[in-house]
């Protein structure tokens, strides 16, 4: 067996079904996905049946509304949760960016201080040995370069949650912007974590 890349090029549904067996080494019985969002991530994947799809802001029918905080599922009872949190903060009311992949017009709240309580709760659903594939992305904001997968892995360390590897996606694409002065490259990449509720 080839041993896999730590770059990745393809799409996420591709990354998913491929990183799901790998990261939990037997098939799944039950995955939540609580950022379902539209479901791209989701699209022809083989693991729908057994998926539960919930979105704090609900875009489509069977979407259960919550809150990735305090999830309305039993201790002890997922296999994988696949988290995939704001990648931009507020960036004003009027901002098509922010609105689709960020808080949009909700204060100055920090992406990293949601981390804390979505991985206590993801440790309370989660089985043993279950895993977290956690999508993130830093950013610019207010003229600060925001290092998220870094405060993302610190705090599954302070959860006693076990890092086991880090996939590096690339994109074509790029979120793009308008700035008076540019003290910052743009990123063209992002991070899928993978997580443990055990060892690696």
């Amino acid at each position: 067996m080839n041993r896999p890349s730590t770059i990745w090029e393809s799409t996420d549904s591709k990354l998913l079904d491929w990183l799901i067996p790998f990261s939990l080494r037997r098939d799944p019985k039950i995955i939540i996905d609580p950022c379902f969002g539209r479901g791209r991530f989701w699209k022809g994947s083989r693991y729908l049946p057994i998926l539960i799809k919930s979105d704090l802001n609900p875009f489509n029918s069977g979407v259960v509304k919550a809150d990735f905080r305090c999830l309305p599922i039993k201790s002890n009872s997922i296999d994988v949760c696949v988290f995939d949190p704001p990648h931009i903060s507020e960036s004003g009311k009027y901002s098509l960016i922010s609105n689709a992949c960020g808080f949009g017009d909700h204060g100055e709240e920090n992406i990293s201080d949601l981390f804390e309580p979505f991985l206590k709760e993801a440790k309370r659903v989660l089985v043993d040995n279950g895993v977290i594939l956690a999508k993130v992305a830093d950013q610019i904001h207010r003229g600060s370069f925001q290092i998220q997968h870094v405060d993302f892995i610190n705090e599954c360390r302070k959860q006693n949650l076990q890092v086991c590897t880090v996939i590096i996606k690339t994109r074509k694409n790029s979120i793009m912007g308008l700035w008076k002065q540019v003290l910052h490259p743009r990123s063209f990449n992002c991070y899928w974590i993978v997580v443990r509720k055990g060892k690696c």
